[in-house]
C-alpha cells in the first residue's frame, strides 16, 4: 500500500512528528544515550514546527490549553522546547539532562523529564503545565500524547 502524498505544511509537519516520535520510542527502548538525546531534540523541533501552525502566542498558551489535559501536555512540551531555545541549549538540557546523571528521577532510573524552571515571568504559567503534564514522565510519553492530539485536531 502506497502512502498518501504529503500535500500541505500540516501533512509534512505531522509526518515529521510521527517519525520523530517513533524514533524516540525506539531509541529509549535501545537505551542508546546519544540516540535518545538526538531523537529527543528532533522530536522537540518537529513538535514546535507543528505548534507554529496552531498560531497561539506565548501569552495565550495556558488559556488555549484550558482544562484539557492533552492540550496542557502540548503546551508543557512547547514550554520545554522554548526554554531550550531561550537558554541556548538542546531540549534534553532544558529537561535537566545537562545538569545531573541521565535518567535520574524522584522514583529511580529511567529516561524522565526533570524539573525545568524558568527565569521568564511570562512563562511561569506554562511551566506549571509542564510540571503537571510532562515532568517526571518518560521522555517519549508526552510526545506520544501530543502526536495523538495533533492527529485528532490538525491545525
Amino acid at each position: 500500500m502506497t502512502p498518501e502524498p504529503l500535500s500541505t505544511p500540516t501533512d509534512v509537519r505531522l509526518a515529521a512528528l510521527r517519525i520523530a516520535t517513533a524514533e524516540l520510542i525506539a531509541a529509549v527502548e535501545s537505551d542508546d544515550e546519544v540516540m535518545i538525546l538526538a531523537r529527543l531534540n528532533v522530536a522537540g523541533s518537529a513538535l514546535y514546527a507543528l505548534w507554529l501552525l496552531v498560531g497561539v502566542n506565548g501569552r495565550d498558551q495556558v488559556r488555549w490549553a484550558g482544562d484539557d489535559p492533552e492540550r496542557r501536555n502540548v503546551v508543557g512540551l512547547v514550554y520545554a522546547r522554548g526554554e531550550a531555545d531561550h537558554r541556548g541549549e538542546h531540549v534534553a538540557m532544558a529537561a535537566g539532562y545537562g545538569e545531573a546523571p541521565y535518567g535520574l528521577g524522584p522514583y529511580g532510573g529511567g529516561w524522565l523529564w526533570r524539573e525545568c524552571p524558568t527565569d521568564r515571568p511570562l512563562y511561569r504559567a506554562s511551566q506549571s503545565l509542564y510540571d503537571e503534564q510532562v515532568c517526571w514522565c518518560s521522555v517519549d510519553e508526552p510526545f506520544t500524547r501530543a502526536l495523538a492530539w495533533f492527529e485528532a485536531h490538525e491545525p
